[in-house]
């Protein structure tokens, strides 16, 4: 399933949740539509595609927040069952 999660106040910038469409992970990327590029914004703890939920995005796309169901993917040793936060910042071109 591909869906938009959310789109830059300018239009230029679309949040992608692309499971199982680039990856078989529950990922989310940001895609520049100037550019074509797409840039992962939920990488694992290795930098490989994570698995994200309810990911939101600033009027900019740059900072994503998402939600980490399986956590101990993004952070070594968590253990404790429950999901957890976390925020990408892409950086400034």
């Amino acid at each position: 399933m591909l869906s938009v999660d959310g789109v830059s106040a300018d239009g230029s910038k679309l949040l992608l949740d692309t499971w199982p469409i680039l990856t078989v992970e529950d990922a989310e990327y940001v895609r520049d539509l100037r550019t074509g590029s797409n840039i992962l914004v939920s990488p694992d703890k290795d930098g490989r595609p994570g698995n994200a939920i309810d990911a939101r995005t600033d009027a900019a796309a740059r900072t994503v927040v998402f939600s980490g169901f399986d956590s101990a993917h993004f952070v070594a040793d968590d253990t404790n069952g429950v999901a957890d936060v976390f925020v990408f910042v892409r950086k400034k071109r």
